[in-house]
């Protein structure tokens, strides 16, 4: 992903607005960078001008928190077993598109289909 653009930004004034902006795109890099290697992806935006404070707000928004980060990896753990074999992130944890709104955000797995915004504007199956 190109982050020029939000050098461009900072030096315009327009850094949080831009950085906030809806982009699919800037959702899946966050999200799968926060995953993987998440010290190098706040290095990379910290060297294009973007606070850590800002980057974090945004994989927020994504679903993505320490809590859940520290939870993913501790099933990783369980789930290989050998400590010399470790998955950072248990598998099937990945950017998806909600169903119903079609934002980029964390999915725990395959069954994990709408974003919690429109999980929470679900009464499921209680109301009826």
């Amino acid at each position: 992903m190109d982050l020029e653009k939000f050098s461009e930004a900072k030096k315009n004034g327009t850094l949080e607005q831009e950085f906030l902006s809806h982009n699919p795109e800037l959702d899946r890099f966050i999200i799968e960078g926060m995953l993987e290697q998440p010290d190098v992806l706040l290095e990379e935006f910290g060297k294009a001008g973007v606070d850590k404070a800002l980057v974090l707000r945004r994989a927020a928004d994504c679903g993505i928190s320490d809590s859940i980060l520290r939870q993913m990896k501790r099933v990783a753990a369980d789930l290989a077993g050998e400590k010399g074999q470790r998955r950072l992130i248990a598998q099937g944890v990945r950017a998806r598109g909600c169903l119903s709104c079609e934002r980029v955000f964390l999915s725990t797995g395959a069954g994990n289909r709408l974003c919690s915004r429109c999980r929470g504007n679900d009464a499921g199956l209680a109301a009826l």
